[in-house]
């Protein structure tokens, strides 16, 4: 029997005995197997930690087995220890290093008072994939041992231990946020303080200047004289080393001036006389006047390092006058302070890049620290130095820094690398930066403070476990002034227009600022035209570095006008240089371009006709120059019938009539003495002309009959249109005429037409003795026609007071008769009717133009002598003359002038030009062509009489059209022409539009009704309106003053009659100015419509003054145009 290998106990064995007869029986054996001690194994045993922590090592680490033991009593020896860790074993109170041939009870293993504790930060394991055992290789450590069982056996094993690295989290630190100049903070360069001058200060004197603290009161309100930065202020401490200070001048030097913190300083120099300086606020040096020489200021230590304000105030009342201003610092000689950082003000600082903090002091001063981590907006913001480090230093970790939390737009530098965050929270690792120089410059115009994370991470090379230390480091962004931005921009306007600014077209904004503080400040003045601004009652031209503020631009105070009919659209036609400003700071040089588009102005056009020249063929004339009145053609014929019919208001009380038969001229039938008394003679006449005179003692011869022409032709005698014209004297000195005129139409002694003038003596005159026995009116100009013995009176003018010498013209056409009258005075010239007929307007009157008949010289009951000659009939051809002038408005040479276009003329009409030139007409219109400013002349001939309607209905137009395009086009009807004679008159036009010329003198001109062209002429004119002749509301008449003269003593508008309830304030109702291509046009409401602003609906006339400009000096109001007129005496109201 062999027991199985280390079996032991008994064991019982069965068996059965047969006895090949089929008998059997079966029994047990026991067998007892004593037990023998068997040796330990030890396999050798592995355990794993990790980095920097204690291993506890269990029983089971050792890889023991013992096939008859329990292991309750096993122990191991130590016979080797690791050459990396330790082995420590607890002996109840301390951990105590293990030594070779130590021996170890299993119960203190299990018990955890065995473990092994890895050197710092080193491991070893199969993550280093180097063969070995050792600090990062494939083992980290063994060591060897010997385990007994306590029963003599034992046997010999290995432990190998791995550790696996840890990560140790790095160091990190953030350095101090007070600026060490010795580490990497940059300063930036200084620019100057401010010095300010101030010359002849009324505000100081020798007893106010007693206290000198009074100069920072009074100066700072005062306006420099000049201002400008500097350096320096003196050498030395001696007057010969300082700048001179005028007598009653001062001196005033402002700004910042950057001091260390613990640092003494000591202003001192050379002041004569009244002197005070503060630095931070604190009033470091103060005497009043009369005090001079070298001065030592109290030293200034600053708590903190800043920037800090200086103030220096001299001001010299009396003789001469020195200033100067050293720096002494710790005690070592005093310096100019050109060697220190001088600023003129905090924008200074920061467009220099230098970095401060939040102001701390107060309104007299202070200073503006400077510390790492706070900055200004929009610059970069220097941070505090950044130290990272690994623990674990036996290069199994790799070490990263980064800085996290970085806000969306802001930019992370070193000044070699940079980094712009994308987004809210980004993050950059700047492992291999700089981090003694890192610098933040926050998002755009982000103002406040955001905080960073600075984090340094360390991680294992071999299983990539990391760890990280983070810091917070707050960011602080102290708000500045953005500079505005400007753009500049691109305007289109019209010729001749003003283009009112909005403040968009500037393209200015600003991320800080309100509106309200914002402007706009002129640099170059446009080389065309003229930018102006509205100073609240005029325009007025602006100059070069005048600022407008939001406000003023937006309520449309800052206008471009371009040059008079100049214009250009390739963007170069003007440029107006700006940079525009928040009262602070300023934008960069921005332009705004002015394109003028080009427009048409509407042509001045003139057309008018001139009064009736009467032409035609001369049908007979005589004018007695060979003294021979021997010829049978003329023949004495008695009229016998009366002739006198009641005039209105004759004032008579019997009918002219009835006067007639009394005084029986009906009843002289004897011929033969008074025919006697018909001479060719000069006495009182200028030459020769027929003369009669009879002055019968009783009257009994006194002729009532006429000379008739007996040689017309039948033809001449059957003309119902003709002309008859005499020149008459009648002796005004003696009025003793009662009667002499023209026969016409002469059919026999009861049927004829006479044209008469009576010239009576004062007793035939109203209130005479013999007015009411006696018949006809004195000094009446009449046509009378006799129809079967029966005046009918078809006209008279009443009060015809002449000369001696007159002419008397009759005209007999199809449209009426006329009786024109003249003696070489403006009122009776030969070119106005004196009566005109229109046939059937009179109850028994000619319905019709008479035939010419017979014509005879008409005399009636003269006391006195009469005379005819220059005695003509002509047959009847209307002769013309036409004025045309047209004058372009732009005179730069870009537009071009159309031919006239003449319409509507009257059929039968005929046109001749120069040289007598046929001027073609088609359809009533023709086409003339024409200068600028060159008067065309026409002349129109007409078969019959052209009325003032078919005058004004006439109409002619002419274009302007720009070479560039566009055209504009003025249409005006052809007006009636009314002319002075050159002295000081009146001239009255009526209902027809007409052209109205004054000429010399200085006349009042007045247009009627119609549409009028006035012209003054030479001499001091008024022009005047009557309520009467102007439109109606909505539908105004439309005049035009040719040549209106602004001179002082020029011409003058009368409104008087035309304005209704007017007075001198409220002149604004009534009148309201425009500017055009012509001219100034004033619109008129009589009534006072424009009350509450121009309104066309309430406007019944307008007046064009042509080629003047009311507003001309910068006048842009009705009230200011009205002012200016009345001023000048221009204006006549009530």
């Amino acid at each position: 029997f062999t027991p199985n290998a280390d079996f032991n106990g008994p064991t019982t064995i069965s068996y059965t005995i047969s006895d090949g007869n089929g008998g059997t029986d079966t029994a047990t054996v026991t067998i007892n197997v004593v037990a023998v001690n068997d040796d330990p194994s030890a396999a050798g045993g592995f355990a794993e930690g990790s980095e920097d922590t204690a291993l506890s090592l269990t029983w089971d680490d050792f890889g023991v087995t013992d096939v008859d033991s329990d292991g309750a009593g096993f122990s191991v020896q130590v016979t080797s220890l690791p050459a990396d860790g330790v082995l420590e074993l607890f002996d109840g109170t301390d951990w105590t290093l293990v030594a070779a041939g130590q021996e170890i009870t299993r119960a203190a293993i299990d018990a955890g008072s065995l473990r092994f504790m890895p050197d710092e930060h080193e491991s070893g394991g199969d993550g280093f994939g180097v063969p070995g055992t050792g600090d990062q290789l494939n083992d980290y450590a063994v060591f060897n041992f010997v385990v007994s069982d306590g029963d003599g056996g034992s046997a010999s094993g290995t432990v190998t231990i791995d550790i696996q690295p840890v990560a140790d989290a790095p160091s990190l630190a953030l350095g101090p946020t007070s600026v060490d100049l010795d580490g990497n903070f940059q300063l930036p360069t200084g620019n100057g303080l401010r010095l300010d001058r101030y010359d002849n200060v009324a505000a100081l004197d020798r007893t106010t200047a007693t206290d000198a603290g009074i100069l920072e009161t009074v100066l700072p309100g005062l306006t420099p004289n000049s201002s400008t930065l500097v350096n320096t202020l003196g050498t030395g401490s001696t007057a010969a080393e300082s700048p001179d200070v005028p007598l009653d001048s001062a001196f005033r030097m402002t700004g910042l001036i950057y001091l260390e913190a613990g640092q003494s300083y000591v202003v001192s120099g050379y002041r004569d006389d009244t002197f005070h300086v503060e630095i931070g606020g604190t009033t470091v040096f103060s005497q009043g006047h009369n005090n001079w020489g070298a001065y030592t200021a109290t030293p200034f230590v600053p708590t903190e390092t800043g920037y800090y304000t200086f103030e220096m105030y001299i001001y010299n009342g009396d003789g001469v006058g020195d200033v100067s201003v050293l720096i002494a610092e710790n005690g070592q000689p005093a310096q100019t302070l050109s060697n220190y950082l001088l600023f003129a003000d905090t924008q200074s600082v920061a467009a220099a890049g230098g970095q401060f903090s939040a102001f701390v002091g107060t309104d007299d001063g202070g200073y503006y620290p400077v510390r790492l981590n706070e900055g200004l907006e929009d610059t970069p913001i220097q941070l505090q130095d950044v130290t990272a480090a690994l623990v674990d230093q036996d290069g199994s970790e790799i070490l990263s820094v980064q800085v996290g939390g970085i806000p969306a737009g802001a930019v992370l530098s070193d000044g070699a690398h940079s980094f712009t965050a994308g987004a809210p929270g980004s993050a950059v690792n700047v492992s291999d930066w700089d981090l003694t120089r890192l610098t933040v410059t926050p998002p755009s115009s982000f103002t406040g403070s955001f905080t960073l994370d600075v984090s340094a991470t360390s991680t294992e090379t071999s299983s990539g476990g990391a760890a990280t230390t983070t810091l917070p480091l707050q960011v602080t962004v102290l708000p500045v002034n953005d500079a505005p931005t400007a753009s500049g921009g691109a305007v289109t306007m019209s010729e001749d227009g003003a283009h009112v600014f909005t403040w968009s077209e500037f393209g200015v904004s600003d991320v800080d600022s309100a509106a309200s503080s914002l402007q706009v400040r002129i640099g170059t003045l446009p080389s065309n035209g003229e930018l102006q601004f509205f100073n609240g009652s005029s325009w007025v031209a602006v100059v070069a570095n005048q600022a407008f503020t939001h406000a003023q631009v937006d309520a449309g105070a800052l206008r471009f006008v371009p040059d008079a009919d100049e214009s250009n659209t390739s963007g170069d036609y003007a440029r107006i240089d700006f940079v525009a400003s928040d009262g602070s700071a300023t934008s960069g040089l921005a332009t705004v371009t002015i394109d003028v588009t080009p427009v048409a102005d509407a042509p001045t056009l003139h057309a008018h006709l001139s009064p009736l020249v009467g032409t035609g063929t001369t049908l007979f004339t005589e004018n007695f120059s060979d003294g021979n009145f021997t010829s049978p053609a003329w023949t004495r014929v008695k009229l016998l019938d009366n002739t006198f019919t009641d005039q209105p208001a004759s004032g008579k009380s019997q009918s002219e009539a009835n006067l007639f038969a009394n005084n029986a001229w009906t009843g002289q039938t004897d011929d033969s003495e008074w025919n006697s008394f018909w001479s060719v003679r000069s006495s009182a006449i200028s030459g020769q002309s027929l003369y009669y005179n009879r002055n019968g003692a009783n009257g009994s011869d006194d002729a009532h009959g006429m000379l008739a022409y007996q040689n017309l032709s039948a033809g001449d005698r059957a003309l119902t249109s003709y002309s008859v014209s005499a020149d008459m004297w009648g002796n005004t000195g003696s009025q003793q005429n009662n009667g002499l005129g023209l026969v016409f139409g002469y059919q026999n002694a009861q049927n004829y037409f006479l044209v008469r003038w009576e010239n009576m003596g004062v007793q035939y005159q109203p209130g005479g003795s013999l007015f009411d026995s006696y018949p006809g009116q004195a000094n009446q100009l009449s046509l009378v026609q006799m129809v079967n013995g029966q005046p009918v009176d078809l006209g008279a003018l009443n009060n015809f007071n002449t000369a001696s010498w007159f002419n008397l013209r009759v005209e007999v056409t199809s449209a009426g008769i006329r009786v024109f009258a003249s003696d070489g005075t403006a009122t009776y010239n030969g070119t106005t009717p004196q009566i005109t007929y229109t046939y059937g307007s009179v109850a028994g009157g000619a319905t019709g133009a008479p035939a010419l008949a017979t014509l005879g010289l008409w005399v009636f009951d003269n006391d006195a002598g009469v005379a005819f000659d220059n005695i003509s009939v002509r047959s009847v051809d209307y002769t013309y003359q036409l004025d045309l002038q047209a004058f372009l408005n732009d005179t730069d040479g870009s537009e071009n002038l159309s031919a006239i276009t003449l319409s509507n003329i009257p059929d039968g009409v005929t046109l001749t030009g120069a040289g007598g030139a046929s001027v073609a007409i088609s359809g009533g219109t023709a086409t003339i062509p024409v200068s600028s400013g060159v008067e065309t002349t026409l002349t129109v001939h007409s078969a019959t009489e052209l009325s003032s309607d078919q005058v004004n209905g006439m109409s002619a137009s002419v274009t302007a059209t720009e070479v560039s395009g566009g055209s504009a086009t003025t249409v005006e009807s052809v007006r009636v022409e009314l002319l002075g004679t050159g002295a000081a008159e009146t001239l009255s036009g009526t209902m027809a539009d007409e052209w109205i010329e004054g000429g010399g003198g200085n006349d009042r001109i007045i247009g009627g009704g119609g549409d009028d062209q006035l012209l003054g002429g030479l001499g001091a004119d008024t022009f005047a309106w009557s309520l009467a002749d102007a439109g109606t509301a909505g539908s105004p008449a439309h005049d035009s003053v040719v040549d209106f003269n602004m001179a002082s003593g020029g011409d003058i508008l009368d409104l008087r009659d035309l304005l209704q309830g007017e007075n001198s304030g409220n002149l604004a109702n009534y009148l309201h100015f425009e500017q055009s291509d012509a001219g100034t046009v004033v619109h008129v409401s009589s009534n006072g419509g424009f009350a509450g602003g121009y309104n066309a609906a309430q406007e019944n006339q307008s007046i064009t003054l042509e080629g003047v400009d009311l507003f001309s000096g910068g006048l842009t109001t009705d009230q200011q145009v009205i002012q200016d007129l009345l001023t000048r005496g221009k204006l006549i109201t009530d």
